[in-house]
């Protein structure tokens, strides 16, 4: 499976971002290597790939599509004709690829010549060996929202050269624009005397921060603020913090990043799912009986307390929840799910004294608690999120 993020590489890899393999794709390999020469003699055999001869795109090769195609847009950037190489020659990012994604499905003869960039980060280039990574059953790119169209016209390609299974299993999972809160944005220095709701990242106008210094900027917060620390680093806690809050936006809408919003312990952070697993795992080590692991070992309270039952609902969601995010591709799902897991679990803390009472109960309440963690540490290594037992 192939993972496309139209950021730097190198970043998402210092974020420990898990890639297999994980490689900087320099896109004049593409043409410097032979692969779009490769992929447009594909193309030449369809009836979708035609040099123009007249009219404003006279000396253009195109991607036909016809009149009945639903592009959602009039500009030129978005007209019928998809143009893959310019008049001059040169071509488009679209024609690049539409190239690269045919060797990701292992469609083209041909390979990259790789070289170590780092330690586990390859590159490709005119030197190195070649390895036969593009052999994806299935590629989920992730990209901005406004590349929408481009990934269509990818789409478009593969199935005009009669890769129909193939083109159902690309997918673009689009996130939205990521933008500065105001209290964010004047952390930065940024001006916000205009008084906008958020301010976009804008590198034309200097409004951003790289992700490195974004999570050294939590990191200090974090470092400053935290009385015991003696548990999770403050730079993973950043970084999860970073991570969550990113994943829990719904796909394709604006992201408004707020720095302290993101390590608060309290709400849908990542910050207060990891300090809830904490707790159960804190709990769970002072427990004076055997913890079992089988509902059918248990006896069942015969009326359960509404925090029990709510909790043990949620929990039997989570085959479910964790099925329908993979299909649909939605992670926001998943923190949705876990942000109320992790709240009824509070409100059973609160109001369901677990080491205290008869003992069927306090076993059947450590039970309870401890399919909570095991489910909850689940959710957590999905997202890419630590389980710590101290914060």
């Amino acid at each position: 499976m192939f993972s496309h993020v139209n950021t730097p590489p190198w970043t998402h890899y210092r974020q420990s971002v898990n890639y297999c393999p994980l490689f900087i794709l320099a896109s004049s390999s593409i043409l410097k290597e032979g692969f779009w020469a490769a992929a447009a003699e594909l193309l030449k055999q369809t009836a979708v790939f035609v040099q123009e001869t007249e009219g404003k795109l006279a000396g253009c090769w195109v991607l036909k599509q016809g009149t009945e195609a639903n592009i959602g847009a009039d500009s030129e950037e978005h007209q019928l004709d998809k143009v893959l190489v310019r008049s001059n020659g040169i071509l488009t990012y679209t024609a690049k690829d539409i190239a690269y994604h045919l060797w990701k499905f292992g469609l083209l003869t041909k390979d990259f010549s790789f070289s170590e960039f780092s330690s586990g980060l390859w590159t490709t280039g005119l030197t190195g060996t070649q390895e036969s990574y593009g052999q994806a059953d299935r590629v989920i790119n992730v990209i901005d929202y406004r590349q929408e169209y481009p990934q269509q016209m990818v789409k478009q390609a593969l199935g005009a050269l009669g890769y129909n299974e193939q083109a159902d299993k690309l997918h673009h999972v689009s996130y939205g624009v990521v933008s500065l809160s105001p209290a964010s944005a004047a952390e930065l220095g940024i001006d916000i005397s205009e008084g906008k709701s958020s301010y976009a990242m804008s590198g034309r106008q200097g409004i951003g921060i790289k992700v490195s210094d974004l999570v050294e900027l939590m990191e200090q917060n974090i470092e400053h603020s935290r009385s015991d620390k003696d548990g999770l680093s403050s730079r993973l806690i950043a970084t999860a913090a970073i991570r969550y809050y990113l994943l829990r936006f719904n796909l394709g809408t604006e992201i408004v990043f707020d720095f302290k919003q993101a390590t608060e312990i309290s709400g849908n952070t990542g910050v207060y799912l990891m300090y809830t697993f904490a707790r159960a795992t804190s709990v769970l080590s002072k427990a004076t009986i055997p913890i079992l692991t089988a509902a059918a070992q248990l006896q069942f309270p015969s009326e359960l307390e509404k925090a029990e039952l709510a909790l043990l609902r949620q929990l039997s969601l989570w085959p479910e929840i964790l099925h329908s995010a993979s299909i649909e591709l939605t992670p926001n799902t998943l923190c949705t799910y876990a942000h109320t897991l992790a709240t009824l679990f509070n409100n059973f803390y609160s109001g369901c004294p677990i080491l205290k009472g008869d003992p069927a109960t306090i076993e059947f309440r450590l039970w309870l608690t401890s399919r909570f963690k095991d489910i909850l540490g689940d959710v957590l290594e999905v997202l890419g999120l630590p389980t710590p037992s101290r914060m």
